[in-house]
């Protein structure tokens, strides 16, 4: 095949691979639960490819075209970790407004170091902001050599981390943050000495401008790469077919180890038990494998799957009753994330598996928690000029102000008939 035909093809795969990228991780639910590093393979792959047959030319000028194909692979890569489905902000999801921002220096550094979430996590969010914009600092001056100098390069790095923390504030896909800004511009000026301010320089120039392989063999590893990428890419675009066609339940293959009740696990206010025991075995829901209790946490259970089952569940938190009082309000609930309060409401009293509790005793003392309280509402609704999102209940509504967002967010438990939220809101 002539040698321009291939070099096309290969970039039209690229770009394909592209379009492939952005559509699975914004457009599918694909991109919900699966973090955005797992999709990256799906451009690296046809950049090798493209690599491998840079390494037969021998004009600098070809070259470069070469490298500005990675810088596109690389931007829609840091979309993809920027804006994906995977990042939306709690508020999002929960259909409540919420634009989150910092802009006290190393706080979020310290929160994330101290999270809940564990170290792992904070760390892979702190060295993922770290190594944002490393790309860049190897692929600019490799492009054009104005970004040879430190300043051209700040003057395209910074106002460019400016754009995505605004954008990302007024979407509310993550959030405003100060520490993100000088993570990612501590980490393209690092990588920018150690790419051009060491003996790394010449090797990179030599790497992409001078080395060369034989034909035949950089033909064998393109041809290699470009099998793998293409494999890949029917293999992401089946899992995209599945996922979007394929919503069936099939629970056929479950079977009745015991006849005996059977804990499933809790979800919301609600215990979940079956009258049968089935161990760990598995159903199937479209393309997916759970157990009952994975079920009941992601994805929930529908009528058909409790009755073929015997799936049963039981209120947890049961015979409540909400005694107001004007002009009271009262912290019942504190971490680093949220504060919720009781106001105009002096208790709110339930029975919880047959015994009788007071709401702000029973969270001090770890018998319940928040997250139960909140389950007995749903949300109602946003209002964005006013700042806060309405979850309604039977017994009581539940108050977000979101002008009030940092990282921390206020919620107030209200009587049903309370009605001036944007008063609330404002204290």
């Amino acid at each position: 095949m002539n040698k321009n035909i291939l070099n096309k093809l290969y970039i039209i795969i690229l770009l394909f691979n592209c379009l492939l990228y952005f559509f699975a991780l914004f457009i599918t639910d694909l991109g919900t639960n699966i973090k955005e590093l797992e999709f990256t393979y799906i451009l690296i792959l046809p950049c090798l490819t493209i690599f491998c047959i840079s390494l037969q030319e021998n004009d600098e000028q070809k070259r470069k075209k070469y490298i500005k194909l990675y810088l596109i692979a690389y931007i829609f890569i840091l979309l993809g970790f920027v804006f994906s489905n995977n990042r939306m902000t709690e508020a999002i999801s929960m259909n409540i407004t919420k634009r989150e921002y910092n802009l006290i220096p190393f706080k979020s550094i310290y929160e994330l170091l101290s999270s809940s979430l564990g170290l792992k996590f904070g760390l892979y969010n702190i060295i993922g902001n770290f190594l944002m914009l490393s790309p860049l600092a190897l692929l600019l001056p490799l492009i054009n050599k104005k970004f040879n100098k430190l300043k051209n390069f700040l003057l395209l790095i910074v106002p460019l981390i400016i754009m995505v923390e605004i954008l990302q504030y007024f979407s509310q896909y993550g959030s405003l943050d100060i520490d993100d800004f000088i993570l990612n511009i501590t980490g393209a000026i690092f990588f920018y000495f150690i790419f051009n301010r060491t003996k790394i320089k010449k090797l990179i120039n030599y790497i992409f401008y001078k080395f060369t392989i034989k034909k035949n063999i950089s033909t064998i590893f393109s041809f290699v790469f470009l099998i793998t990428s293409l494999i890949a890419s029917t293999f992401l675009l089946t899992n995209i077919y599945i996922n979007h066609t394929n919503k069936s339940l099939s629970f056929e293959n479950m079977k009745c180890l015991d006849n005996k009740e059977t804990f499933i696990g809790v979800y919301g206010n609600y215990e979940y038990y079956s009258m049968c025991n089935y161990g760990k075995q598995k159903i199937k829901i479209g393309n997916t494998d759970y157990t009952l209790q994975e079920a009941i946490e992601t994805v929930g259970l529908g009528d058909e799957l409790q009755n073929n089952l015997q799936i049963y569940k039981k209120e947890l938190i049961t015979n409540i009753v909400v005694i107001k009082e004007n002009n009271y309000k009262e912290l019942i609930y504190k971490d680093q994330y949220q504060e919720n309060y009781l106001y105009n409401i002096k208790d709110i009293t339930f029975k919880y598996k047959d015994r009788n509790y007071h709401l702000k005793n029973a969270i001090d003392e770890e018998i319940i928690n928040i997250g139960n309280i909140f389950s007995l509402t749903e949300p109602n609704e946003i209002n964005q000029e006013e700042d806060y999102g309405l979850l309604t209940g039977k017994f009581f509504n539940i108050i977000t102000c979101s002008e009030n967002y940092n990282n921390t967010s206020y919620s107030y438990i209200i009587p049903l008939d309370f009605k001036n939220y944007k008063s609330l809101c404002q204290n």
